[in-house]
């Protein structure tokens, strides 16, 4: 994929939305988010694999706008505070090509339906790293929340039946759809 993004990356245009993360970002339609949006999520990505790759994309100067769910994948390698400090990397990192001006726009973790996924208390590590990242975005110039989380949820706090494909995890279109909007309107607000 990371190849296949090089070649993306010679034809993208400056001042284009730049969207990175796992499975859930490499599988969203984000031109139905902004026409002048670039997908370059890559399924099974963690924190640590997207600190390996962003200094790969050059056109990360010229985004109008980054937005970002990853984390996911990490749940099952390292504990939050590990995941935390990459999240602290990332915008580190990102700010050093992009300045203050341009927004960084962080997704929280997805809830997963652990009745399916068989994974217990995953749930509870993503809301924490979630409620972490709010507050981050809260005290730092220039980066942003985004949180579906309690609009995928059933009476359970898991992934809604009704919002999965039938693994547990990922999105189905209805979820995306709600995820889109939460984005589209988010993006507007930023004045992109």
């Amino acid at each position: 994929m990371l190849e296949y993004h090089k070649s993306l990356e010679l034809n993208t245009p400056s001042e284009s939305i730049l969207y990175f993360g796992d499975s859930h970002i490499q599988g969203l339609l984000v031109q139905a988010i902004n026409p002048a949006s670039v997908n370059f999520g890559i399924g099974t990505d963690t924190t640590e694999g997207l600190l390996r790759r962003l200094p790969t994309y050059k056109s990360i100067k010229n985004a109008k706008a980054i937005v970002i769910l990853i984390g996911a994948n990490d749940l099952d390698y390292r504990d939050a505070q590990q995941v935390i400090a990459n999240y602290q990397k990332i915008v580190y990192l990102l700010k050093q090509q992009i300045g203050e001006e341009t927004p960084l726009i962080f997704n929280g973790i997805f809830p997963v339906d652990e009745s399916i996924s068989n994974e217990t208390g995953r749930n509870e590590r993503a809301l924490f790293i979630n409620r972490w990242l709010e507050n981050y975005a809260r005290t730092n110039a220039g980066v942003y929340f985004v949180d579906i989380y309690d609009k995928l949820i059933d009476e359970r706090n898991s992934l809604n039946f009704n919002y999965h494909v039938g693994d547990g995890v990922h999105l189905n279109s209805r979820a995306n759809a709600i995820w889109i909007e939460v984005l589209k309107q988010k993006l507007i607000l930023l004045g992109n």
